[in-house]
């Protein structure tokens, strides 16, 4: 059948349109899950193959948990989610959610085995560490900020695994699915080298030679020592986050490497995050030379994104506002009886510009003044029952805010039976005295795993709210 001029047309149009439709499609498939969960289910996450297919992620041994975190993988503290964000100014844009996990005991104390060496003895228990793979020291009470270690020659140790649900990030040779970051050191220089697995986790814990690495990517890594910071060794929680290169205006993985911090970032120069805070929020009262300061595990800077119901779209892109939050000193060190009808101060948030929707919902504002910055407190009480307490428990907090509250009560667990108990946040914006009050949920950490100090925000399809640690466990604001 001769061709007319009418299909001829139809069929350039189908050509022309062919692409665009199926990017729109795979965009589609890239926003299936809009917001960070508050506890992975892996087996509920599909992501495409490199097949196109869509397909369901499994992990090792199909454990609900991650072969690099572990029982960390649901402890926001150690870990850090958000969308990226391609491109910088009025044109960025973002892209798909990633999430960083820790490895499981980044901590020097635990299970990453280093040599130290020349065989050095540990002071006081007299524990050598000889083992091939080991830690630089052991928390005995003393610091030995002089000993000089190494990660053997040969060896690369996965540090973070990193999970896309759906996106491409090459500059960080990120897939959809599972990744492994490796890192190791020869002739004094480290190296970083991303390994991508897909939608089959494979085995993010184990050291491997560097040899036996399938696929990988080299990435450029910089690595900023303990003694570099001018804090301790024990001063760097062992977490991993995402940072961004201000030069390049693009993402980076921040992570605890040994006895420093370690960024890393597409190929070339070294990762420029910029500098810590110590120059902008020094001034304030209690944080002033302070490792929290100092030590970018410990705080979460990132764009925030709109907070008008309904935004999300593909394609949106996040506001101009960078918002840094900040944990309190020694708020590790706080367990649940600190908070009982007793207001504690967790930590403290500043804006890089004014944001009427955040101000009006968190009351989140930027730094009145070189000392005074918006602060996040947490209270605990007990309604003993299903109803809301009249009165007592934390100090403030309304009949009518407690019966208009959409937060339950603290879940039960083994050691803490009890399910009437209720966590509330409080923030006081910057140069203000009036107080917002909302309820938070509180979710406890697994057995034996202690929880760090820091603090994240959480990102939300619409808005940011905030992680921060709350007595050995994780509350999120509601």
């Amino acid at each position: 059948m001769p061709t007319t001029r009418w299909s001829k047309g139809l069929l350039i149009l189908i050509a022309v349109a062919l692409p665009f439709v199926i990017a729109y499609l795979l965009n589609r498939s890239k926003q299936r899950m809009p917001e960070c969960p508050h506890d992975w289910d892996f087996s509920k996450i599909r992501v495409r193959d490199s097949a196109e297919k869509l397909v369901t992620l499994k992990t090792v041994n199909g454990s609900p948990l991650l072969s690099g975190p572990g029982l960390q993988t649901n402890v926001p503290e150690f870990n850090d989610c958000q969308r990226l964000i391609v491109g910088s100014g009025e044109t960025a844009r973002y892209d798909s959610l990633y999430a960083v996990f820790a490895r499981e005991s980044l901590d020097d104390t635990l299970a990453i085995r280093k040599r130290i060496d020349t065989g050095v003895v540990v002071p006081k228990d007299k524990t050598r560490i000889d083992t091939g793979a080991a830690v630089p020291m052991v928390k005995t009470g003393t610091t030995l900020p002089m000993v000089q270690t190494r990660v053997d020659t040969g060896t690369a140790f996965p540090m973070v695994e990193i999970l896309s649900l759906g996106g491409t990030y090459s500059k960080l040779a990120l897939k959809p699915g599972f990744n492994c970051l490796f890192v190791f050191e020869q002739g004094k220089k480290w190296y970083a080298r991303m390994v991508a697995f897909g939608p089959d986790e494979r085995d993010c814990h184990s050291p491997k030679p560097v040899s036996a690495l399938p696929s990988y990517h080299e990435l450029s890594i910089k690595r900023t020592s303990a003694l570099d910071m001018r804090v301790e060794w024990q001063d760097i929680p062992a977490v991993a986050r995402w940072e961004w290169d201000v030069r390049r205006n693009a993402q980076v993985i921040g992570f605890k490497c040994l006895d420093g911090w370690c960024e890393v970032g597409e190929l070339g120069p070294e990762p420029e995050t910029g500098p810590d805070l110590t120059s902008t929020m020094s001034g304030i009262a209690g944080l002033k030379g302070s490792p929290v300061l100092k030590v970018k595990g410990w705080y979460d800077e990132q764009r925030l994104s709109p907070t008008k119901t309904g935004w999300w779209r593909p394609g949106a892109g996040p506001l101009s506002v960078v918002g840094t939050i900040v944990p309190v000193p020694g708020l590790d060190q706080l367990d649940s009886k600190n908070f009982a009808q007793t207001w504690q101060l967790i930590a403290y948030v500043n804006l890089s510009a004014p944001s009427s929707d955040y101000s009006s919902k968190q009351g989140f504002v930027p730094m009145a003044s070189a000392a005074s910055v918006t602060t996040i407190w947490f209270c605990m009480e007990d309604w003993g029952g299903p109803n809301p307490l009249t009165t007592g428990g934390c100090p403030d907090i309304s009949v009518a805010d407690r019966n208009a509250a959409k937060c339950g009560p603290e879940p039960a667990t083994t050691s803490q039976p009890s399910t009437t108990i209720h966590w509330w946040a409080k923030t006081i914006p910057a140069g203000s005295t009036a107080p917002r009050y909302w309820c938070i949920v509180r979710r406890s950490a697994p057995k034996g795993v202690p929880v760090p100090g820091t603090a994240r925000w959480r990102w939300l399809a619409d808005d940011e709210t905030t992680w921060g640690r709350c007595g050995g466990a994780c509350c999120a604001g509601h």
